[in-house]
């Protein structure tokens, strides 16, 4: 089987060591004192980020799009206060330490700014993702979303990474082996009245045998898994597929053979010839039931690879019993 192991280190997506904090923050400024450097009216015309010289950071303007002037402000933790014809007012605070480039580090590359204003559930309202240092192996984020005049924070969070929308999903790194093993997990969420459910998660194990990887899908209803799959590649061409039971990360137990999948080009296609990648795309789609083009690979990172294209043309085939077949199917 094919070592992606190469894929992640090439696309820094492996955990690293990391140095103490080099910043002395035990007589850093409260928000409110922080916030007297920076104007309450007028409002910028779009959000606007500042540094205190004590260390600080802000970002301020219209953060959620509804005409307040907010400031989001990160100390020790993070708060975000209202600027009215009186000052400022402290609005929330949320116990969230925030990381940014201010505070140095051996291997890890913190963002260059803390925070960060993105839509995740398609309302036209944007989530606030706090980057922060998770266990001192990779820059996380935690999101809070707005809630009356402030903001609460989701039991949804990115381990690595900010969260990334596409194809109708919300997807977040959920599960890391930190620095000691070499597998992680993505989940795909779906909003329903602005909370986040779980659809499925994708997880790539090559902790056990670094010539190879092993894959683990899980599908979920009603925020709970409701089905597990194990997948290996055997002899280069077929697909090993195994039903479980998932214990956590990357441990499963109970499992049973349930089918073997093969892909083949169509000889009428004008597709580019299927690879190894091209194939991980459609067992990905035929074990999460969720469509491949919703990608396995973050965004940005995906080195020219189209999963649409590099799937065209790709049929396949699967062996095993009718409720096999109706679990593993493309979809429309």
């Amino acid at each position: 089987m094919k070592n992606l192991r190469g894929w992640w280190v090439a696309l820094g997506l492996v955990g690293s060591t990391m140095a103490d904090d080099s910043v002395d923050t035990d007589n850093w400024p409260g928000a409110l004192q922080v916030l007297k450097a920076v104007a309450a009216e007028p409002m910028p015309s779009k959000p606007v980020d500042w540094q205190s010289p004590d260390g600080p950071f802000v970002l301020h303007g219209d953060l959620f799009g509804d005409g307040r002037h907010l400031a989001l402000v990160g100390t020790t933790r993070t708060t975000l206060a209202q600027g009215t014809k009186e000052g400022w007012r402290i609005l929330s605070s949320v116990d969230v330490f925030p990381l940014w480039a201010i505070r140095k580090f051996s291997h890890l590359t913190p963002p260059p700014t803390p925070f960060a204003l993105k839509d995740l559930d398609g309302d036209h309202v944007p989530e606030v993702l706090i980057a922060f240092n998770n266990e001192g192996c990779d820059a996380g984020y935690r999101i809070a979303k707005k809630s009356g005049e402030g903001m609460k924070l989701l039991s949804l969070n990115s381990e690595r990474g900010e969260p990334e929308v596409e194809g109708g999903f919300t997807k977040v790194v959920s599960l890391t082996s930190g620095r000691k093993a070499w597998w992680s997990g993505t989940t795909y969420h779906q909003w329903r009245k602005g909370v986040p459910y779980p659809v499925a998660t994708w997880i790539e194990d090559s902790s056990r045998d670094l010539k190879g990887v092993r894959l683990i899908a899980l599908r979920h209803a009603g925020g709970e898994v409701s089905k597990a799959f194990e997948i290996e590649q055997e002899n280069g061409v077929d697909w090993s597929v195994r039903s479980c039971v998932w214990k956590g990360g990357v441990e499963t137990s109970d499992q049973k053979p349930l089918a073997k999948v093969r892909f083949k080009m169509d000889p009428a296609s004008s597709g580019d010839d299927h690879n190894f990648l091209a194939e991980m795309v459609l067992m990905f789609e035929l074990s999460t039931g969720i469509k491949g083009t919703a990608s396995i690979l973050p965004k940005g990172n995906q080195e020219g690879f189209d999963p649409a294209k590099a799937t065209a043309g790709l049929r396949v085939e699967v062996e095993g019993s009718e409720e096999a077949k109706k679990l593993l199917k493309r979809v429309p």
